[in-house]
C-alpha cells in the first residue's frame, strides 16, 4: 500500500508540536523576546528568504539530532508558537554547522567554534557514564557487569556558552587535551582551571600561544624549582597571601560563579549516555551542547 506522504509529513509535524507544547516554561525561555526579534529581522524586508532568529535554528539543530526534521519543526512550533518549514529548517541547520570545526584527536574527538574572541574562559572536565545492559542479560548469560564511562572536557565563556569540547576515554588526562581545546583562542586570553591544569606543561603551552592560565598550584610545588617562571610566580603568590586573597588578586574567584554549568548540563541531559562507543557518545553530547548553548545564550540576553 502506497504511503500518502503529505499526510505522513503533517502527522509528524503535529506529533512534535504536541510533544513540546508548553515546554517553554520548563526551558525558561522568554517567548515574547524571540517573537520581537523575529519581527525586527523582517520589518520592512522585501522578498525572500524569510529571516529567523539564530536561536530558533540552534534549538532546531539540537532537536533534529533526536528526531526527524519534520518532527523538529513541529517541536519548535509547540515551544515558540511558530517555526520554519522543515525543508527551510534543514537548510539553515546545515549553514549553522559551518561555524564549528570537528576533528579527531589523540584519544578522542574535538569540536570547536571557528570564530572565538579574546576574553576570559573557563576549562573543566567531568565523567559521563555509558549505557549498561539490563539485569536480565547479566543474569541469563552470566556476564560480568563492567562500569564504563567517558570523559567530557569543556571550554566555556563567561555567559556559559561552550566554545570547545572534547570526548575522550576515561584514562586521558586533562593536560593532554588542554592544547587542543585552546588552539582557537586568540592571544591575550585568560583561562581559569582547577588544580588538574596546574602543571609546567600546561603553563608552557599557554605561554607559547600568548594565553594566560590561572590555576591554583598543587601543594607539593616548590617556588625554587626551575622550569616555568609563570608557575613559580603563582606558587609564591599563593604562599604569601593565602588561598582566599590569591583568588581575588588573580581573578580565580570568578570560576566559583561558573560552577553551575556542569550541574545545569547534567540536570537537563542526565549523566548517562545512550551510547557504548566513543564516536556515538561524542555525537550524542554534540546534540546536547548545541541545545545547551542556544538556551544559555538566550537566557544571558534576557538577563541583560
Amino acid at each position: 500500500m502506497a504511503r500518502h506522504w503529505r499526510e505522513y509529513d503533517e502527522r509528524l509535524v503535529k506529533l512534535g508540536e504536541e510533544m513540546f507544547s508548553g515546554a517553554s516554561g520548563f526551558l525558561q525561555l522568554n517567548i515574547e523576546k524571540v517573537k520581537q526579534e523575529l519581527e525586527d529581522l523582517n520589518r520592512g524586508k522585501v522578498g525572500r528568504p524569510y529571516q529567523y532568529p539564530r536561536f530558533i535554528i540552534q534549538v532546531g539543530m539540537g532537536l533534529s539530532k533526536f528526531m526527524p526534521y519534520r518532527q523538529a519543526s513541529g517541536a519548535l512550533k509547540g515551544i515558540f508558537g511558530f517555526a520554519p518549514h522543515y525543508v527551510t529548517l534543514r537548510k539553515r541547520i546545515l549553514k549553522e554547522a559551518e561555524h564549528w570545526d570537528c576533528r579527531e584527536i589523540r584519544g578522542g574527538y574535538l569540536f570547536t567554534l571557528k570564530d572565538v574572541e579574546a576574553g576570559e574562559y573557563f576549562i573543566d572536565s567531568t565523567g559521563l557514564a555509558c549505557s549498561q545492559t539490563g539485569e536480565w542479560r547479566t543474569i541469563r548469560f552470566e556476564e560480568k557487569r563492567v562500569r564504563k564511562w567517558f570523559k567530557l572536557h569543556v571550554l566555556y565563556d563567561e555567559r556559559g556558552r561552550i566554545v570547545a569540547f572534547a570526548m575522550t576515554e576515561s584514562r586521558v588526562s586533562d593536560s593532554e587535551v588542554f592544547e587542543e581545546l585552546v588552539r582557537n583562542l586568540p592571544p591575550g586570553t585568560k583561562v581559569y582551571g582547577d588544580r588538574a591544569y596546574s602543571s609546567r606543561k600546561i603553563y608552557k603551552i599557554a605561554k607559547s600561544r600568548g594565553i594566560k592560565i590561572i590555576s591554583p598550584p598543587k601543594r607539593n610545588f616548590s617556588s625554587r624549582r626551575r622550569g616555568c617562571k609563570e608557575l613559580q610566580q603563582q606558587v609564591k603568590l599563593l604562599r604569601k597571601y593565602g588561598y582566599q586573597r590569591w583568588s581575588r588578586i588573580t581573578g580565580y574567584f570568578k570560576r566559583f560563579a561558573m560552577e553551575w554549568l556542569f550541574s545545569s548540563f547534567k540536570r537537563l541531559f542526565g549523566e548517562k549516555l545512550r551510547a557504548k562507543t566513543l564516536k556515538t557518545a561524542f555525537f550524542a553530547v554534540l546534540n546536547a551542547v548545541l541545545l545547551f548553548n542556544a538556551i544559555a545564550f538566550h537566557n544571558s540576553c534576557t538577563k541583560n
